[in-house]
C-alpha cells in the first residue's frame, strides 16, 4: 500500500475545496474512524480502559464510551506529536469520551495499554486508518485536478444510485475509484442479465425499453474484450487460471466473482456452479485463495468484503510486481466451504 500524504501535504490541498466539500470530507473521515474502531472494540469485547498518565473519573472508565476520533502519522523521522506522557511521537492517536468530551493523545504503546489491545489489533486499526486517509487524499487530489467521475452517471439511466455514491454527488464531492469501479461492475452485471434474458426470449421487449442502456453495455463489452486481449498478449504459454486472474487484477478488474466469470467467458475455464446456496463458480475458492496469498505477500490489497458473496482486491502500487512462472495449481473443489473468510 502506498503511504498517505503527510499532514502538511494534505492540508496544502484544503484551499482547493469549498467549505462544504471540506466539511463533508473531514466528517466522512471521522465517521470512518468511529465506525471501524467501534466494530473492532465490539469484536474484542473490551469493557474497561486502563488509565495511562491521566486520571479518569468513574464514568470515563467504561471502554464503550471512548471512540477513536483522529489518527495522524507525521511521516518517517517527524516526531511532531505529543503523548499524554509528553513523549514526542510520529504517530498520534486521539481518543475521545462521548459523554464528557475529554480528549487524550496517545502513542502506540500507551494506546494499547489504555484499551487493553495487542499489536495485531493496533495494526488493524492503523491499516484501516491508512485506507481512510488514502481515500481522503484521493478525493482532495481529484478536487484540485477537477476529476469528479460524474460522466458515468450519464449512462445510468433508471439505475438506482447507491447511498454512499449519492452522498458524494449531493455534496459535490468526486467519486472514489472504487465507487466508479462498482458502477462499472453493475453495468457489466446488467450485461450478463441481458444475455440471460436473450436466451429466455425476453430480449425484444427489453431492447425497446432499454436501448440506450444496451448501447452503453456494448461499449463496456468492447472495453472488456480489449482488456482481455491485452492480458492474452502478456501471458506466457500454458498459463494457470490463477496467473490469468492476477493479470486481470493488474489490468483494472477488482471483483473476485467478476474475474471468475471472465475466466469462464473468455479463457475456457470450468463454468459449473457450486452446490451451495450462493451458486458461485467452482473456480471461485481457488482464485480467492490465490488472491489472499498475494495479499499476504504484499502484492495485493483486500479493499472490501461484500457480504459472503465477493471480495474486492487492488494491486499494491508500492510493489514492483513480476509474475513468477508457477506449475499448474490443482483446483480444490471443496475449498469454498474451507475458506474461513466466507463462513
Amino acid at each position: 500500500m502506498k503511504p498517505p500524504l503527510t499532514k502538511e501535504e494534505r492540508e496544502s490541498l484544503f484551499p482547493y475545496a469549498t467549505k462544504e466539500q471540506l466539511d463533508f470530507l473531514l466528517n466522512h473521515v471521522k465517521q470512518g474512524f468511529k465506525t471501524k474502531f467501534l466494530n473492532i472494540m465490539a469484536d474484542i469485547k473490551v469493557t474497561l480502559v486502563r488509565s495511562q498518565d491521566v486520571t479518569l473519573v468513574e464514568i470515563e472508565k467504561d471502554a464503550s464510551s471512548w471512540i477513536l476520533e483522529d489518527y495522524i502519522d507525521y511521516g518517517k523521522g517527524n516526531y511532531l506529536g505529543r503523548c499524554a506522557c509528553n513523549r514526542k511521537l510520529r504517530r498520534v492517536f486521539t481518543v475521545k469520551h462521548v459523554v464528557t468530551g475529554r480528549r487524550i493523545d496517545y502513542g502506540e504503546d500507551h494506546l494499547m495499554q489504555f484499551l487493553g489491545i495487542d499489536e495485531n489489533i493496533l495494526r488493524d486499526i492503523v491499516k484501516d486508518a491508512s485506507i481512510i486517509h488514502l481515500e481522503l487524499d484521493e478525493l482532495l487530489i481529484k478536487i484540485k485536478e477537477n476529476q469528479y467521475g460524474y460522466e458515468i452517471l450519464e449512462d445510468l439511466d433508471g439505475m438506482e444510485i447507491p447511498e454512499d455514491i449519492q452522498a458524494h454527488i449531493n455534496a459535490n464531492v468526486p467519486l472514489l475509484d472504487r465507487q466508479i469501479n462498482r458502477l462499472y461492475r453493475k453495468l457489466r452485471e446488467i450485461e450478463r442479465n441481458v444475455r440471460k434474458q436473450q436466451e429466455e426470449s425476453l430480449m425484444k421487449a427489453l431492447l425497446e425499453e432499454k436501448n440506450r442502456m444496451l448501447q452503453q453495455i456494448e461499449r463496456e463489452h468492447r472495453r472488456l474484450e480489449a482488456i482481455v486481449e491485452k492480458v492474452r498478449q502478456n501471458l506466457p504459454p500454458n498459463p494457470t487460471k490463477e496467473m490469468i486472474a492476477l493479470q486481470l487484477v493488474f489490468n483494472g478488474f477488482s471483483s473476485t466473482l467478476e474475474i471468475c466469470h471472465i475466466l469462464i467467458d473468455y479463457f475456457g475455464q470450468d463454468g459449473s456452479l457450486s452446490a451451495g446456496i450462493h451458486k458461485r463458480p467452482r473456480i471461485f475458492p481457488s482464485i480467492l485463495q490465490h488472491f489472499l496469498e498475494q495479499t499476504e505477500k504484499g502484492n495485493l490489497i483486500l479493499m472490501e468484503k461484500i457480504g459472503v458473496e465477493d471480495c474486492i482486491f487492488i494491486p499494491n502500487e508500492d510493489v514492483n510486481i513480476r509474475l513468477e512462472m508457477e506449475d499448474t495449481i490443482e483446483e480444490n473443489n471443496e475449498g469454498e466451504e474451507q475458506l474461513t473468510l466466507f463462513l
